[in-house]
């Protein structure tokens, strides 16, 4: 049988067992105070024995939240997906033009073929493609102006375009990132 709690005090000063007697009480009456709180009791659903789980119509309700939120979010999602294919092809064509200016700057000209930029290693042969599909360079008669397009693949209208001053434009969406 454990010692009763008056049987600990008996080495210690009367000063200390005063102290620690009125500790001992203080937390008794804390624990007193604490009793009738029992937050699992109080968040526990009254249902008959051996009975767990959701009704029909809360599940329901969870269904249709769900649903809503979906109905909200898929456009946005898509148009976000559609947003970076179009930013990816306006890096790509950046890269054209950017390797175009040099192919000038060598030859005073500038190239109608993909096939150039790339044999002279100005241009990645197997550029970022996505969902777009890109046109060789149009070249004027005189060699001094280009223009190079990407066209969307997913349906859509859009395309984008730059020129040789590096101006890109759109038509049927608008670029996220804007170069000048």
């Amino acid at each position: 049988m454990p010692p009763k709690p008056e049987h600990l005090f008996l080495y210690a000063s009367d000063e200390s067992c005063s102290m620690i007697e009125s500790r001992a009480t203080a937390l008794r009456q804390w624990r007193q105070r604490l009793k009738p709180f029992r937050p699992r009791a109080a968040l526990r659903r009254r249902t008959a024995p051996g009975r767990r789980g959701f009704t029909l119509v809360e599940l329901m309700i969870v269904t249709a939240v769900i649903g809503v939120m979906a109905v909200m979010c898929i456009p946005t999602y898509q148009r976000a997906i559609e947003q970076s294919r179009a930013d990816i092809a306006a890096a790509n064509l950046r890269a054209i033009w950017a390797a175009e200016r040099l192919y000038w700057l060598e030859h005073r000209v500038y190239t109608n073929s993909l096939a150039d930029l790339s044999d002279m290693g100005l241009l990645d042969p197997t550029p970022a493609i996505g969902n777009y599909s890109y046109s060789a360079p149009v070249v004027s008669s005189d060699g001094t102006a280009f223009s190079a397009t990407a066209t969307t693949n997913s349906g859509s209208t859009a395309t984008i375009t730059i020129d040789q001053n590096g101006t890109i434009s759109s038509t049927g969406i608008t670029l996220g990132i804007q170069f000048q």
